[in-house]
């Protein structure tokens, strides 16, 4: 895929990809839930006025009033287990995404990470700054698919020059990043110090944070890809903290996002490698996971990911529909919210998709798919074009009884908004389920869109009454996309890209 690293943006051209609709809201929703023209409309009243411009006043500040975002809860286990996903103030994430791409401040900002990247780039490579997609390829389809270019076929190729690899990642990674180590990591920790002022764009993204976050310092909003960008600031600091540790030591280090790959010639220095990452993520309030981080001198094994390996291992998977899922169902019990789970379900959906008609128990494959997504979050938009499709089959007394067990199984699950946005989008194209409730926020605007405000999504009453009136009455729903979509969820709905790998 055709494609460029965001640092090779101008200042406007950055602007324009953090403005757009996919890089505002990364998660997966349905296409009719769209926040383009909010965005735009935000972006044309708010320029480059400076941040506090847009509030009612210095005691009404956003940093007083704790609902700002909007939080959508992510079960990561189908039990109390989850992940914050915010779709934050668009008031906000628009002035911020001002604020960083002013002419001046991108400059500052793309000078500080290109410098960081030729110093430390001999043993620390970054692979995952946001991309732009050059193709007719979706830039979170780019994103994804570096994964395979720019890790796997690398760390492959390090088992020549190397004999010890470890895996290593960030707990919590965004829910822990201390937002004044983003001045330290854009201007230096004793010259952000000296000048606490909003004068440093560091320093005023720093504020901005902490505006959508109740006053806090802990933690960045997930869910966008200004805040990926943001990560990556912090993160490459973190980088080069290591790298001026480590200078006397023979290692390598790829790392995509705050997941890492360590290669050194033993099991020692793995280990004082490690050491030095433990303590420089310390003294920023991070540590590693724990659990999550393993050691070996198989190299060639452990550069291709376990699920990967697990299909690899599994050629004749592809026989009958309920063999097939139930393939899927226990590769999702030994490596949830696998990309691999996601793709096999899709090669599923591809060849349930083309069936006329269904000779094995249907209601047994919506029993086998909906445990798969009660356990893999990851899943949903899959899961639920395998439902729709699945559902179209049944007579119409037993399709709003096999859904209603479906949506009543959900339930039980505590935080699954996400998921009743992915019901929703089965039955709202079906008179069958037009009685059905979602409790989900967004499900409510998209039911009734004329009449519900955007307004129980945000806290919007610190803004001024102009950019108030924009983010509560401007639509979020694509009333065209939602007329015009169908009980059975198309393939383009829900298909990334055509992955090549495995």
């Amino acid at each position: 895929m055709k494609s460029k690293s965001i640092l090779d943006l101008s200042a406007k051209e950055a602007r324009s990809f953090f403005l757009k609709n996919d890089s505002y809201c990364n998660i997966d929703l349905p296409n009719y839930i769209n926040f383009q023209i909010l965005i735009n409309s935000l972006s044309k009243k708010i320029a480059n006025k400076a941040f506090d411009s847009i509030y009612q006043s210095k005691k009404n500040k956003p940093s007083n009033h704790e609902n700002i975002n909007h939080t959508l809860l992510s079960n990561k286990d189908g039990r109390f287990s989850w992940r914050p996903l915010k779709l934050i103030h668009p008031a906000l994430y628009v002035s911020l995404a001002h604020q960083t791409t002013n002419p001046n401040n991108w400059t500052l900002i793309k000078n500080r990470l290109n410098a960081i990247s030729k110093k430390v780039n001999s043993r620390i490579e970054c692979k995952s700054l946001p991309r732009v997609s050059l193709s007719s390829e979706s830039d979170k389809a780019t994103q994804v698919n570096t994964w395979w270019q720019e890790i796997e076929q690398v760390s492959l190729k390090m088992s020549i020059d190397f004999s010890c690899i470890i895996h290593a990642d960030i707990a919590d990674c965004y829910g822990s990043i201390y937002t004044h180590s983003i001045p330290w990591a854009v201007h230096g920790k004793k010259r952000a110090k000296n000048e606490k002022g909003n004068c440093l764009i560091g320093n005023k993204v720093d504020t901005i944070l902490r505006d959508m976050s109740f006053g806090q310092t802990n933690g960045i909003p997930q869910g966008s890809v200004l805040m990926d960008f943001l990560a990556e600031i912090v993160l490459s600091y973190i980088d080069l903290n290591c790298y001026i540790k480590l200078h006397s030591l023979d290692y390598k280090v790829i790392r995509y996002r705050d997941d890492y790959r360590i290669f050194t010639q033993n099991e020692s220095d793995s280990l004082r490698v490690l050491k030095v990452l433990s303590e420089v993520l310390a003294s920023l309030g991070m540590k590693l996971n724990a659990d999550k981080t393993v050691i070996s001198d198989n190299l060639i094994k452990e550069s291709i990911k376990p699920d990967k390996w697990f299909i690899l291992n599994n050629s004749m998977r592809h026989r009958g529909l309920q063999k097939q899922l139930m393939f899927i169902h226990k590769l999702s019990g030994l490596h949830p919210n696998s990309g691999s789970v996601k793709k096999e379900l899709l090669l599923f959906y591809k060849r349930l998709h083309k069936k006329k008609n269904i000779k094995e128990d249907i209601a047994v494959l919506i029993s086998i798919a909906s445990d798969i997504a009660y356990k893999n979050p990851s899943t949903y938009q899959n899961v639920a074009a395998i439902l729709s499709k699945l559902i179209s089959h049944l007579d119409e007394n037993n399709k709003t009884t096999i859904f209603n067990k479906v949506k009543k199984r959900f339930d039980t699950i505590p935080n699954t908004g996400l998921i009743d946005i992915w019901l929703q989008r089965i039955s709202i194209a079906s008179n069958v389920f037009n009685e059905t409730q979602f409790k989900e926020p967004l499900c409510e605007i998209v039911s009734q869109p004329n009449s519900v405000k955007n307004d129980i999504l945000w806290e919007s009453d610190w803004l001024i009454e102009e950019l108030k009136g924009i983010v509560c009455n401007t639509a979020i729903i694509d009333a065209d996309r939602l007329n015009k979509i169908k009980p059975i969820i198309e393939i383009d709905e829900i298909s990334l890209f055509e992955e090549k790998y495995p």
